[in-house]
């Protein structure tokens, strides 16, 4: 069975911060280092089908595994990260890896005061833009502004900006189906109103 792509359940979030408070010890450089090493384990998933599944296969023996995680990441992850991992899969949680990788970058980031958001934007933006908006984001959120960007040219232009679940639609494609809509609206309202001045006889 491929891994499991979902977002962060409680059962991820509770692991999550298990390993996030094995690590916190060592700084915002450890932190980070876990991190991205727990991406690139999901990223290798995502790619090599075989692997993706052999992490996740309830079949697999979990003895066997754990011999095969040590082979594969012995000195090329960290100590805390294989630990991990080998935890995962004495639990059978190893294909729940992508949601507890996710969960676990929103708890660093919310430990280092730190906040997501999701830039969408018609073309790529220029450093200078990306640096003006995390600022303005900064001195209205006041928390530090983690940009994933994204680009989608059936926006046209503008930006639409995602944090939490909150959504700041700012690009032209929705303020031209505003307008399209608008007049869609009011020109069903005269339509309505010429009927009734026809039937009434004003």
């Amino acid at each position: 069975m491929p891994l499991i792509e979902s977002k962060p359940d409680a059962v991820a979030i509770t692991y999550a911060r298990a390993l996030f408070d094995v690590v916190r010890g060592g700084g915002a450089g450890a932190v980070e280092e876990t991190r991205q090493e727990l991406h690139d384990v999901v990223e290798l998933a995502r790619r090599d089908k075989a692997f993706g599944e052999f992490l996740s296969s309830r079949i697999v023996d979990s003895g066997k595994r754990e011999r095969s995680l040590d082979k594969m990441f012995g000195g090329r992850v960290s100590g805390s990260v294989l630990n991990f991992l080998k935890v995962l899969n004495s639990n059978g949680r190893l294909g729940s890896l992508p949601a507890i990788a996710e969960a676990f970058t929103t708890v660093a980031q919310e430990s280092f005061g730190q906040i997501p958001v999701l830039v969408t934007t018609a073309t790529p933006m220029s450093e200078g833009e990306h640096a003006a908006l995390a600022s303005r984001l900064k001195a209205q959120l006041g928390r530090e502004p983690v940009l994933n960007c994204t680009v989608n040219p059936a926006l046209i232009g503008g930006v639409r900006i995602q944090i939490g679940d909150k959504l700041i639609d700012a690009s032209v494609a929705t303020r031209l189906a505003q307008v399209r809509d608008s007049m869609n609206s009011r020109g069903s309202a005269l339509v309505r109103a010429a009927a009734e001045k026809i039937f009434t006889g004003v």
